[in-house]
């Protein structure tokens, strides 16, 4: 009987610029419809793997921006409860923010115009093994 021989595999996320960014509130969730749902998974899971200590309570991009930018604790609090392993794709889960923004946006209309404090960046990530 022939056994393989053990192999250590590694993978690292890497972080790629898109140069696009948004302003507004109202900005992102339109730009949330177009971007490469890559950006989503580096939004959601980036955070995830690289080492942050300024914001335990937000493990998404999305809501840290959203409470650091914007300032709006209930909207930032919305995002942070989305659970993306609960999706069956990042299209879905590009749906979900899409319609929580929305939900939010038309209980606030002040929302869609306030310039945040910083502007949200977009990246996308590619993994490679």
């Amino acid at each position: 009987m022939q056994i393989d021989p053990f192999a250590v595999k590694d993978c690292a996320l890497i972080a790629v610029a898109t140069g696009e960014h948004v302003v507004t509130l109202r900005e992102l969730k339109d730009r949330l419809g177009t971007i490469p749902t890559s950006c989503i998974y580096y939004h959601f899971w980036g955070g995830l793997l690289r080492p942050r200590f300024d914001d335990p309570l937000y493990q998404n991009d999305f809501a840290i921006w959203t409470w650091r930018g914007i300032h709006d604790k209930t909207l930032a609090e919305r995002l942070a409860v989305i659970d993306p392993t609960g999706f069956k794709d990042l299209e879905e889960l590009r749906r979900e923010l899409i319609e929580v923004i929305e939900e939010r946006l038309d209980e606030n209309e002040l929302l869609s115009w306030i310039i945040p404090s910083q502007r949200f960046h977009f990246v996308r990530s590619q993994i490679v093994w």
